[in-house]
């Protein structure tokens, strides 16, 4: 008997046996839903999205549970000797509403189970290690499922080689009687004293088996395999919602996996689900032509999309876009210092080469000597705010404002240029992060600049509660719940495309318009298996939903509420975990939340400023500082509030 197990301690305890047994659902098997009969309800979701008239789900789930408890009923009084009732009895006792219907209904409940079957990891190397030890095995399942189909099963998860499957369905025999049992032992000539059975039911694969003189292992039906069980901000109406997909994730997660596959999986996965539900419902609502996902965030979202919706996906593409490709092909638009220089931190320092990197001057020898026309030391550097009202910094870009405005506006062309090719156009959605809607109000400005009739709204995981007023956008998670406060990189990391971002483009071998990238900054690091790690727990998890559940609405309170524990209120093995991931802060590689001791910052003050300001998360910046499981998110809140009632 085992209240939790991994394969290790499961083939300890078969040394001594010859012939193995296997039980298959809950056992080498796993559904793709928290209970068996929620294939039921999908089922009838299956008809609905082949022939589009209405099956409801809860009504057939209903009826066919009844029709399952009216076959047995009638098979016990009409057969006494038989045991067990058959997928086609319990179909001829659907309610006469089904007539037409039967047999497609009954075919689509075999082709979900099929789907819906996983192996379970631990087990599934528990039956390689019996194979390759060459012991006998043997499947025994009480099923109604027709024999084919569980071997269909069988071999769609890789177990493959045993000798012989038993299933009630065929010999009208169950397990739970101990009947299919003795069959057994009668038809397999094995020796009972040498042979165990392994299954997760109490009754049927364990006291029964025992009963029958053989040997018998019990393992949980449910091991709780989940790390990430807090969860933040849901209500008692949301729990019961949430205990499902808690079920679900606890019951597929590998659990020998990467602790970041696991964050992915079991922490993002749900949120990108939800997501992704939710996009969908708007897409059809607003009647979109075309979807654009916004790289590179826009990257797993479009991945997710299109497995969870596949052929009823709305018409969309990944379009290559940055602040950065798009900033200096607005400059003709409105040459003045502020409007240029508007993306650059209050606390990046501008000199000489800063500012000729911002205006895409490239004649370096001339604007050194312009530089020391207007007065500027050479090496000299000041903020942003400094900058911008100095008047020598006014008198350098008078002398370069005819070029760069030219610069500006070829490069204008060819963004316009790709954007046409690219099909933006119509209503069109496009998709990204979130936070500012910085991307949505370039695009917004080109279209119309260039001519190009597109209507525009923006969909996004979040917002933050000062975005730009537009009418065209929507977030999953309620702006005022700002989720990217204090933990914006952490929020971003799971979704950004392992590749560079766009740097600007040009003009491809065949006349098109392509971008240019800049190098990826993680290649060959440990970040770059980390973030793959992260996002095929995230993709396995939106697998896992489609074959057991497909696309329904989660609402944004269940999807985000572990994620939002993690970055709002981190334990101290998050922060660890998650804070030594990196992220380019405005040109400078730096951790998400890496602090130095704090005897270091007490003796160094400015260091813990400029370490604290850096940090892309700072509820785990102070969490992993600190160690104790104090509110920091609501800390960070207080100081955050008493700040801008101090500066307003």
């Amino acid at each position: 008997m085992f209240r939790s197990y991994t394969a290790g301690s499961v083939i300890k305890s078969l040394a001594k046996y010859d012939t193995v047994s296997f039980d298959v659902f809950d056992t080498l098997i796993k559904r793709c839903v928290a209970s068996p009969r929620d294939v039921f309800a999908r089922t009838a979701r299956d008809f609905m999205d082949i022939h589009g008239c209405f099956v409801d789900p809860e009504r057939f789930l209903h009826d066919r549970r009844t029709a399952e408890h009216d076959a047995y009923t009638a098979m016990k009084a009409s057969s006494p000797g038989c045991e067990e009732i058959t997928l086609d009895q319990i179909y001829t006792r659907l309610p006469s509403e089904y007539d037409g219907i039967r047999d497609e209904l009954k075919a689509l409940e075999i082709r979900r189970e099929v789907k819906c079957a996983r192996p379970d990891p631990a087990m599934k190397e528990v039956y390689r290690w019996c194979r390759d030890k060459g012991r006998r095995v043997f499947i025994i399942s009480d099923m109604y499922l027709p024999g084919e189909v569980i071997r269909e099963i069988l071999t769609s998860c890789g177990y493959e080689g045993w000798e012989k499957l038993y299933v009630s369905s065929s010999a009208l025999l169950r397990k739970q009687s101990g009947g299919l049992f003795r069959h057994f032992i009668r038809d397999s000539g094995i020796n009972p004293k040498r042979h165990v059975h392994i299954g997760d039911s109490w009754r049927s694969d364990y006291f029964r088996a025992l009963m029958s003189g053989l040997h018998a292992l019990k393992i949980p039906r449910s091991p709780r395999r989940s790390t990430y069980t807090k969860t933040l901000g849901l209500n008692p109406g949301h729990k019961a919602q949430y205990r499902k997909y808690e079920s679900v994730i606890s019951g597929h997660v590998p659990p020998d996996c990467s602790p970041y596959y696991r964050y992915g999986f079991e922490v993002v996965g749900i949120m990108l689900y939800g997501l992704c539900c939710w996009l969908h419902e708007r897409f059809t609502e607003m009647g979109h032509e075309r979807v654009f996902f916004l790289s590179r965030d826009g990257y797993i979202m479009q991945e997710a999309y299109n497995m969870l919706f596949g052929n009823k996906a709305v018409r969309n593409s990944y379009l290559y876009a940055s602040r950065n490709a798009f900033i200096f092909p607005r400059i003709w638009m409105k040459p003045a210092l502020p409007d240029i220089f508007e993306s650059v931190t209050p606390f990046e320092l501008i000199g000489r080469d800063y500012a000729c990197d911002v205006l895409h001057i490239s004649d370096r020898e001339r604007a050194c000597s312009v530089w020391k026309e207007c007065g500027f030391g050479d090496g000299e550097r000041m903020s942003r705010k400094q900058f911008l009202s100095d008047k020598r910094a006014g008198k350098f870009f008078e002398a370069f404002r005819d070029e760069v405005c030219r610069e500006s506006r070829r490069r204008f062309e060819l963004v316009t240029e790709y954007l046409r090719q690219e099909g933006l156009r119509g209503s069109v959605g496009i998709v990204d992060i979130g936070w500012a809607c910085t991307m949505q109000k370039y695009l917004e400005e080109f279209t119309e600049a260039a001519g190009i009739d597109a209507d525009i709204h923006g969909w996004y995981l979040g917002l933050k509660p000062e975005t730009f007023v537009s009418k065209n956008f929507e977030s999953y998670i309620p702006a005022e719940l700002n989720p990217s406060l204090f933990c914006p990189s952490l929020m971003e990391y799971p979704f950004t495309k392992n590749s560079g971002s766009t740097e600007t483009y040009s003009r491809g071998e065949n006349g098109d318009v392509v971008p240019v990238l800049y190098d990826y900054e993680f290649r060959g690091s440990d970040d770059e298996e980390h973030t793959r790690q992260i996002q095929k727990g995230m993709l396995d998890f939106i697998s896992v939903m489609r074959d057991g559940y497909g696309a329904e609405s989660v609402g944004y309170d269940v999807a985000y509420s572990r994620l939002r524990k993690v970055t709002k209120s981190p334990s101290l093995s998050d922060a660890c975990l998650l804070g030594g991931l990196r992220y380019v802060n405005h040109g400078h590689m730096t951790n998400i939340a890496a602090p130095r001791s704090l005897i270091h910052y007490v003796l160094h003050p400015a260091d813990f400023k400029a370490d604290f300001s850096a940090s892309g998360w700072k509820a785990g910046f102070l969490r992993r500082l600190m160690r104790l499981p104090l509110p920091y998110d609501r800390m960070l809140s207080f100081v955050r509030r008493k700040l801008e009632r101090k500066y307003t």
